[in-house]
């Protein structure tokens, strides 16, 4: 009979050796790993191990998994440790981004979400590259993922953790985008976003050339949108997405010197004016 059972028992172990990541345990935290200047093969196999566990979780697992997936997948760019350095934060969203782009790929809203919302957490520039193609209505059909795209996009830049010249770059893309927009709530994040960049926080010799230049694309994509709302086949439904936006500006007006009223001012009063004749 002790044979008999040994041999069970043998069978039981192969049996989960081989059964893979259904029965695997969750692998440990790599939060400890986000703040190392350099990283050896075994820190990055732990790190791809993790990622790799965790976006199987996001792409193959019921509701509640993939809600704790996106927390587990987002809790190392939030570590508490110490500073996030460009080595881990390379490494980690090249494990992650490939399946998280075949998740956003697929026609499930529920997973696409939660997918973006990670990628707003990664930090690169490959990251930031992915979320302003999703974010352009001629590359993705969905208002949602859309919605969550330029959402993700304002998480990036508020971490201030990307070089001002890619900023830049992606408040352009964010300015094409907001010419073709059709829903009026995926615009009024797209400005919003881009408002962002206009009172970001960065090094003392960076914050007012990008301030001024965030100012100067929310200027351009308010006076886009009315123009546009002057032709009889754009949705007038795209005027709610300007309130919010003139607000923003408007308390920048409030909050600056003299000089930075009168270019405000004179900038905006031409936009303000063609808002006053839609309505």
């Amino acid at each position: 009979m002790l044979p008999r059972n040994a041999t069970l028992i043998s069978w039981l172990f192969c049996l989960l050796a081989f059964a893979g990541p259904a029965v695997a345990f969750p692998p440990s935290s790599i939060s400890a790993l986000a703040s190392k200047t350099s990283l050896d093969d075994s820190q990055r196999q732990k790190i791809e191990q993790y990622a790799e566990y965790y976006v199987g979780v996001m792409e193959d697992g019921n509701t509640e998994d993939v809600m704790r997936a996106r927390a587990k997948l987002i809790e190392p760019m939030t570590n508490s440790f110490g500073e996030i350095k460009s080595v881990f934060k390379h490494a980690y969203a090249g494990d992650v981004l490939p399946t998280l782009e075949r998740i956003i790929e697929t026609g499930d809203k529920y997973r696409s979400i939660n997918a973006l919302q990670v990628i707003g957490f990664l930090g690169t520039d490959n990251s930031l590259k992915l979320l302003e193609k999703y974010s352009n209505i001629e590359e993705e059909p969905s208002v949602e993922k859309r919605l969550w795209a330029v959402i993700a996009m304002r998480e990036a830049i508020r971490r201030s953790d990307l070089t001002p010249r890619k900023i830049k770059s992606a408040a352009r893309d964010l300015k094409r985008a907001a010419e073709s927009e059709t829903d009026w709530r995926v615009l009024t994040q797209q400005l919003e976003t881009i408002s962002t960049i206009a009172q970001i926080e960065l090094s003392e010799d960076q914050n007012d050339d990008l301030r001024a230049f965030g100012r100067e694309m929310q200027i351009e994509v308010v006076e886009g949108v009315v123009n546009r709302l002057k032709q009889q086949s754009t949705p007038v439904e795209l005027i709610q997405a300007l309130q919010p936006g003139i607000t923003n500006i408007r308390q920048q007006y409030l909050d600056g010197s003299r000089d930075l009223r009168q270019e405000i001012g004179l900038a905006l009063a031409s936009p303000l004016r063609g808002v006053y004749i839609i309505v």
